[in-house]
């Protein structure tokens, strides 16, 4: 199967299993972290899908990346948030009255929260987006301390949606609730994602 020795996967039993096939498998395409389906709950691999067997997406690349104990790893393009230069509004919120709090060519994101701040840091997007009308799936990913690595380290959080005629990051619905606006820096970055 694949080339692999399944005699490995015999050793361990139900998500352990699943976690061993996709370190045995080693390389998998970056568009797997947005797979339609419920992911793993084991230590560095809460990014892998449980099951192929349900799992949906419209977008292909052939960009890899690593399988490793600790997590996926990879370059991967991705939304930095600044939460310093957070702006809470409501939803009936209007793009150009916000603008002039932020400097002159800021980038900016709308994010559409539930109550509170986000827990998110970075969004991840499997390529950079554009400002033309329709919506690009992200996933919303949480920074983990990991204190002298020179890699960064993210845990997988969930799957968000951008619009990218309205720059507005949540469910992609008219109705939106309270909004928070954060400068972001969008960047090619390595990253392990667990």
């Amino acid at each position: 199967m694949l080339g692999l020795n399944i005699t490995d996967l015999t050793e361990v039993e139900g998500q352990d299993r699943v976690a061993k096939f996709w370190q045995l498998v080693g390389r998998v395409p970056q568009y797997f972290l947005f797979l339609n389906s419920p992911r793993l709950k084991v230590p560095g691999f809460s990014w892998a899908p449980r099951t192929l067997m349900c799992s949906r997406f419209g977008g292909v690349t052939t960009t890899m990346a690593t399988v490793t104990p600790q997590g996926l790893r990879g370059i991967f393009f991705v939304f930095a948030l600044e939460k310093e230069n957070l702006v809470v509004i409501d939803g009936s919120f209007e793009l150009e009255s916000t603008v002039q709090q932020f400097p002159e060519n800021a980038d900016f994101v709308r994010i559409a929260t539930s109550d509170g701040p986000i827990s998110y840091d970075t969004i991840l997007f499997l390529y950079a987006p554009c400002k033309t009308p329709g919506f690009q799936p992200g996933i919303s990913l949480v920074a983990d301390q990991n204190e002298g690595s020179q890699i960064h380290h993210y845990t997988y959080g969930c799957l968000v949606w951008l619009n990218t005629e309205s720059w507005l990051i949540g469910p992609p619905t008219s109705d939106v609730g309270p909004v928070q606006m954060l400068r972001y820096k969008a960047q090619e970055m390595e990253m392990v994602i667990s």
